[in-house]
């Protein structure tokens, strides 16, 4: 099974961002934007909270 959320229930990576922003025991790495490179995120999400998040979008 692939660790990639998005790609193991077929949905785009923007939603899956915003499906785990919210996501408590989420860890979330910033790096900071400077002058010539953009912001970027790295979430780490274990897979009890995958699990849980999954469940919850069978339900719609």
């Amino acid at each position: 099974m692939t660790a990639d959320p998005a790609a193991r229930w077929k949905l785009w990576n923007e939603f899956i961002r915003d499906l785990f922003r919210v996501e408590p025991d989420i860890l979330t790495i910033n790096r900071p934007e400077t002058i010539h490179k953009r912001r970027y995120s790295t979430f780490r999400i274990p897979e009890s909270v995958a699990q849980h998040a999954g469940a919850r979008l069978k339900l719609r």
